[in-house]
C-alpha cells in the first residue's frame, strides 16, 4: 500500500509494477438525447429510462489476467464495486438507471461482480474478483445509492492463460 500514489483513483496491481487507470468519462444516454454525466452537476433527466455509457467497444486498459487485483484510494467513502459492461455497437453499458417520475430518484441496475476486499490503509482498499473474470469489458466503479454520481475505471479482462 506504501507504493499506492497519493491520488486518488484505481490502481491495477501487474505483477509487481502498479499501474493507475485513467478515469473514463460516461454519458448518460436517455431515448432523446447524450450528455457528459457531471460528477457534482446533476444531469436534467426526464422520469423513464437512461443508460451510463462509455464511448467505444473496448478499453484502452487492457488486463491480462483473469484474477485482477485493484488498489483503490477513494476520496470519500462510497459504495465501489467491480461491474461487468454490456457492449452494444459503439459503447459499453455501465448500469441502467430507471427514473421516477416526479422526485427524479434513480434505481441504479449493474451487474455487478462478486468481489473480496481488504482496507490496507485508512482510504486504500485492495479488491479482486471472487472467481476468475471470463473474457470481457469491466469497471471498477465508485456510486452513491441512488445518485447520479457513478464514477468508473474500465477495464478489458483479456486473460492471456488459464487461472
Amino acid at each position: 500500500a506504501a507504493r499506492v500514489p497519493q491520488d486518488f483513483g484505481v490502481y491495477w496491481l501487474d505483477g509487481n509494477e502498479i499501474r493507475p487507470f485513467k478515469q473514463a468519462e460516461p454519458k448518460v444516454v436517455t431515448d432523446k438525447s447524450r450528455s457528459v454525466l457531471k460528477i457534482l452537476a446533476p444531469v436534467p433527466v426526464v422520469s423513464g429510462k437512461a443508460t451510463v455509457e462509455l464511448d467505444g467497444e473496448r478499453s484502452a486498459n487492457v488486463v491480462n489476467t483473469a484474477t485482477p487485483e485493484f488498489y483503490f484510494r477513494l476520496a470519500v467513502l462510497e459504495r465501489f464495486g467491480i461491474v461487468k459492461l454490456t457492449t452494444k455497437k459503439g459503447a459499453r453499458v455501465v448500469e441502467k438507471w430507471t427514473i421516477a417520475p416526479i422526485t427524479g430518484e434513480i434505481t441504479q441496475e449493474q451487474q455487478r461482480v462478486e468481489i473480496l476486499r481488504r482496507e490496507v490503509e485508512e482510504g486504500i482498499y485492495k479488491i479482486w474478483p471472487k472467481e476468475p473474470l471470463p473474457r470481457g469489458e469491466y469497471a471498477v466503479v465508485e456510486y452513491t445509492e441512488g445518485q447520479r454520481n457513478t464514477q468508473v475505471w474500465d477495464f478489458s479482462c483479456q486473460p492471456t492463460s488459464k487461472p
